[in-house]
């Protein structure tokens, strides 16, 4: 892939692009909202399952509670983009970044729904198509395809890009 197929995949001005300003999205705040929503609903019918008389009927209905758990730590989730390096925050499985420097190809899956971000033994994988965010996906997709321009980083396309990140992780 050239170059111009970038530039017209991503509708990107042929100037010098504005790399200064971070670009980030995030989970929408209506995952916080139905997190908060689902965990205390099914703990308050286990505890009036509780109240009744059945404590099994209420271990599993605390159990459903969990869910809204899980969704209350999804809500935290978020991918930033700077100058220096790109982040994915996930609260469940860590935090992982690659700096721009570090990068020798990006490969895009064949429908344009991955990114993999490769180094030198490493790389990083993120999604291109994010459901339900706050920040715009557009505005994050032109910052990485301007960046992938300025540092002149080699593009491939793969019908079987890699699915999970390799020695980026650098913390929770």
């Amino acid at each position: 892939m050239s170059s111009q197929d970038l530039i017209s995949v991503f509708q990107l001005d042929q100037e010098k692009p504005n790399l200064g300003n971070p670009v980030s999205i995030r989970s929408h705040w209506l995952f916080k909202v139905f997190g908060w929503f689902t965990a205390i609903f099914w703990i308050l019918i286990a505890v009036i399952s509780v109240i009744a008389g059945s404590w099994e009927t209420g271990l599993s209905f605390l159990a459903f509670s969990l869910l809204g758990v899980f969704l209350l730590l999804m809500a935290r989730q978020s991918i930033i983009a700077d100058q220096f390096k790109i982040t994915i925050i996930n609260p469940i499985v860590g935090r992982y970044e690659i700096r721009w420097q570090e990068i020798t190809k990006v490969e895009f899956s064949r429908n344009l729904t991955v990114a993999v971000f490769h180094g030198s033994d490493k790389w990083l994988v993120m999604p291109m198509i994010v459901p339900f965010v706050s920040g715009s996906p557009q505005q994050m997709s032109r910052y990485l395809a301007e960046s992938v321009l300025q540092y002149k980083i080699p593009v491939e396309f793969s019908s079987q890009p890699p699915r999970f990140h390799k020695n980026t992780r650098v913390g929770w």
